[in-house]
């Protein structure tokens, strides 16, 4: 399906609105008595170029807006001082000073203060944003180099078989921690679960690395795909491909958006609405044919989910391996609403057990 092109704003209706209206007021002088059609004429002629200008307003707006609301947000101060303070010269020019009428002279050393004032504030405020766009690009750095340590760890993560026979090991940043403790005031949503997940991102990488530098290749390899696994089935706010894409658009300077989308809270709802008694007779039979009374969730939760995912609308729903997350909330949001519906299941603590 082809794109619809917008359409650009005509010079061509202004020139005919002016002839128009040229002819009209041309008609009108020529004629010697006022004639009501002509007027009414003018009058909609008018009406139709104000319209057409308003129009072309509004396009020219949307096309800008983006410039100009960013704009507006860095020079607020300025902008509010001046619209609050001008009122005081315009009060003075309109009612005077202690109910007596200013002179001209009085009244141009208002005004004149008045700017003095303003350019006074404007280049005071000038020097203070210009040392906030040097510190916000100093912080878009650290989030820059975060990310980049991020990224180059996921890309090389496919080749761990060769860093652990050649004995290399993965980079990790020196200051990442005092960079993210920097930087954390701009993340826009759930900064602690993010916090938390590059401390257990760069901590794994750092027991891989040292696990290789000692040699040690079966334990990096167990490490390895012991992240990689609880990464795929994590249903907290972040897995460590969430947080980087964070540090990406820190960087940039461009909008963050929630990890958990509504649209997929809403389906995880829905799916845990309608899984819920299967996973509940699932869970129940395992604690019955091991005879126990009690277990984690923790324990059983990657084989419910891996055996949901032998459903053809939930296995449609996970597009990814990392989304298999989406699963793990389906299974949770499940397991919480066991004490209420379930008949023989209780959960308390990621723990289910036997009513």
């Amino acid at each position: 399906m082809k794109k619809r092109k917008e359409k650009k704003p005509s010079m061509i209706p202004f020139i005919l609105y002016f002839i128009a209206y040229a002819i009209v007021r041309v008609l009108d002088v020529l004629t010697k008595e006022t004639n009501q059609y002509l007027s009414w004429l003018k009058s909609l002629l008018l009406l139709i170029l104000a319209l057409h200008l308003i129009g072309v307003f509004a396009q020219l707006l949307k096309v800008l807006w983006p410039m100009l609301s960013k704009w507006c947000k860095n020079w607020s101060a300025v902008i509010w001082t001046v619209a609050i303070t001008f009122a005081i010269p315009i009060a003075i020019h309109l009612w005077g000073y202690g109910g007596e009428a200013i002179d001209q002279d009085t009244l141009l050393s208002v005004y004149t203060e008045y700017l003095s004032f303003v350019g006074a504030f404007a280049l005071g405020y000038f020097l203070y944003r210009r040392e906030v766009i040097k510190n916000e690009e100093v912080l878009k750095k650290k989030a820059r180099m975060i990310y980049e340590s991020m990224q180059y760890i996921q890309i090389n993560f496919e080749n761990i078989d060769f860093f652990i026979e050649r004995g290399e090991i993965y980079p990790i940043p020196e200051n990442w921690r005092s960079d993210y403790l920097d930087i954390k005031h701009l993340v826009k949503h759930e900064e602690s679960a993010l916090g938390s997940e590059l401390q257990y991102f760069y901590g794994r990488v750092d027991s891989i690395n040292k696990a290789i530098a000692a040699g040690n290749k079966e334990r990096a390899k167990s490490l390895y795909l012991n992240f990689i696994q609880k990464e795929q089935y994590s249903s907290t706010e972040y897995n460590y491909m969430n947080a980087a894409e964070v540090m990406l658009l820190i960087s940039l300077d461009m909008p963050q958006h929630k990890t958990w989308k509504k649209t997929e809270k809403e389906q995880i709802k829905k799916y845990a609405d309608a899984f819920f008694e299967v996973v509940n007779l699932r869970v129940y039979n395992y604690l019955i044919k091991n005879h126990l009374s009690s277990c984690d969730l923790d324990v059983i939760e990657y084989e419910l989910v891996d055996w949901l995912l032998q459903n053809p609308d939930l296995k449609a729903w996970v597009k990814h391996p990392y989304e298999k997350r989406k699963i793990t909330a389906v299974v949770f949001n499940v397991a919480l609403a066991m004490n209420e519906k379930s008949p023989n299941l209780n959960y308390c603590w990621r723990e289910f057990s036997l009513k």
